[in-house]
């Protein structure tokens, strides 16, 4: 078992340069450029857990499509939230 890999330390570190691709990745993309500095990224275990607020469902897609080719990213949690221009979440309010 490789300690010093597993080390808080070295987690936190892993945890952070994944985070600063992420970063680099979405302002390349062109409907997400400038947004980068909205979103808050958390790796455990391999598991890219992406927060934030976007305001359409789209957005959100473009941004999953994009990371998922991250290096040492197995997987995304996208918990990105919709928000609609109305101030609602991404609800579907279309029969109220």
């Amino acid at each position: 078992m490789d300690t010093v890999r597993n080390s808080p330390r070295e987690l936190k570190r892993r945890s952070e340069e994944v985070a600063r691709r992420a970063r680099a990745i979405i302002e390349k993309q062109l409907h997400l450029a400038g947004r980068a500095g909205n979103f808050d990224f958390e790796l455990r275990d391999d598991v890219l857990i992406v927060r934030g607020t976007v305001p359409s469902f789209y957005l959100k897609q473009v941004l999953q499509n994009a990371l998922k080719n991250l290096e040492g990213v197995r997987w995304i949690d996208n918990q990105v939230t919709v928000a609609v221009a109305d101030g609602q979440n991404g609800r579907d309010n279309a029969l109220t």
